[in-house]
């Protein structure tokens, strides 16, 4: 349910370049490639296991040319190309130490226009809605500093804690 809502908050439109940070078993990726035609999903993750079973989920859409995997950590943004619509993540920045750095890579991945959003639904014992609030509101803040602007927070799907999406568009 959390990545149905978070794949919706995108916009996705057939043409679009996509990106996702953090891809696991590919679930995303392939909800996301069923929303494009022309345009291509390429996911990173630094996890040999959640390549191999994205890989698999996604063999033909792969094949197709519209999903390309890649195994690596967040240094392999620097080996994108520029132009992206829509970048996205689950469950992703809250262990990145320097988010704003991150987030200025992938303002610089974005074309004028484009969207980052990225999910957030704490799991740590005891939490709470408050704590997806606070971190959304942070990550809005630091969204800011890398210079996304009509920033926004929004509120998805609860599973014992409420999950939130922060949103910022890279100026046109």
């Amino acid at each position: 349910a959390r990545n149905n809502w978070l794949v919706e908050t995108l916009c996705i439109e057939p043409q679009h370049r996509v990106l996702e940070l953090g891809y696991g078993p590919g679930y995303a990726i392939a909800q996301v490639a069923s929303r494009i035609s022309t345009g291509i999903v390429v996911g990173i993750d630094h996890s040999e296991t959640m390549y191999h079973a994205a890989s698999a989920r996604n063999a033909t859409l792969i094949a197709a040319g519209k999903v390309d995997l890649i195994l690596g950590g967040l240094d392999a943004l620097k080996t994108l190309p520029a132009g992206f619509d829509r970048v996205f993540s689950a469950n992703v920045l809250q262990f990145v130490p320097d988010r704003v750095v991150v987030l200025r890579q992938l303002f610089a991945l974005l074309r004028p226009g484009g969207l980052v959003a990225t999910g957030y639904q704490p799991r740590h014992p005891g939490a709470k809605d408050e704590d997806a609030l606070r971190f959304g509101e942070q990550l809005l803040a630091e969204m800011a500093a890398a210079g996304f602007e009509i920033l926004r927070l929004e509120c998805g799907p609860r599973s014992s804690v409420l999950t939130i999406c922060a949103l910022g568009e890279r100026p046109r």
